[in-house]
């Protein structure tokens, strides 16, 4: 049986990662932040070594991923950042909910290397682009345009997480968190990303026009438990299958992942998706 939880928050520089994080332990007594070690000389108000990061020399961190002590690492903005494998270690063992804010290349790292040992969860916070310069300006961040630089493409990989959550208000943010990680314990189905509608809207008519094209795409897959629809894995290619009328094969599982034979309809699909927020998607 696998034991703690792994929660992995990413999202773009000034969207309040740490602070979320910082926020959940301080209302729950068993999470743990798993701290990481940088290069980063830079270090912000409230930041202390041992909490926050460990902070060392370049030097000290290639000597660790020389002598394979690091679990992941990557080089971001100029510095080198990773996890060590004790850290993750001693987690694991006390059965515990750890928090780590990541990069893409970093999640992917972390499910791969940690997919059998722990239950994983990914969120990615969001917030708009002028908000975070404004806080990226107040804490005094150096190099803020260079940050920034990447905004968009950190927006389009959201697709990636299993929750995109809007960092607005901290109180908010951190009570669907805390909802999320229930349903990562339990292991239950997770709800589907609910993106925005501008950019559902972008995405599914960019998957209209290739599909028009002849692309071919995966078959959709659809978690069905007591004949109802509980999850559909790329939903937004299924929506833009009901639109352009060009069919995508679809494979109906159970809550075991074990393939099974349903009649649910496409207009039963689209009623239960549009009850999800997508209700401005039209045929």
């Amino acid at each position: 049986m696998k034991k703690g939880c792994l929660i992995i928050i990413s999202g773009s520089s000034g969207v309040g990662k740490n602070t979320v994080i910082k926020e959940l332990i301080k209302r729950n007594d068993n999470f743990n932040f798993l701290c990481s070690y940088t290069t980063r000389t830079f270090i912000r108000e409230n930041e202390e070594n041992g909490k926050n990061y460990y902070f060392v020399s370049r030097e000290e961190f290639e000597r660790k991923i020389n002598n394979n002590e690091m679990l992941e690492w990557d080089e971001i903005h100029g510095n080198y950042v990773g996890v060590a494998k004790e850290s993750v270690e001693n987690n694991i063992k006390n059965d515990s909910i750890m928090f780590k804010d990541l990069t893409l290349s970093g999640v992917n790292a972390f499910k791969n290397l940690l997919k059998d040992k722990v239950k994983i969860g990914t969120i990615f916070l969001t917030e708009k682009k002028d908000i975070l310069k404004k806080r990226l300006i107040a804490r005094g961040e150096p190099a803020i345009e260079k940050r920034l630089s990447i905004y968009e493409k950190e927006q389009q990989n959201a697709e990636y997480y299993d929750y995109i959550i809007k960092n607005s208000l901290i109180g908010l943010t951190c009570e669907k968190i805390e909802a999320v990680i229930e349903q990562v314990k339990n292991e239950e189905f997770l709800e589907p990303v609910r993106f925005k509608k501008k950019y559902i809207s972008r995405k599914i008519n960019k998957i209209v026009t290739n599909l028009k094209n002849g692309k071919k795409y995966k078959p959709i897959k659809v978690c069905l438990i007591d004949n109802k629809i509980k999850i559909v894995k790329n939903e937004y290619l299924y929506l833009a299958s009901v639109i352009s009328s060009i069919n995508v094969a679809k494979i109906f599982v159970d809550k075991n992942n074990k393939k099974i034979k349903n009649n649910v309809k496409n207009n039963q699909w689209f009623e239960i998706l549009n009850n999800r927020g997508l209700h401005e998607i039209k045929k």
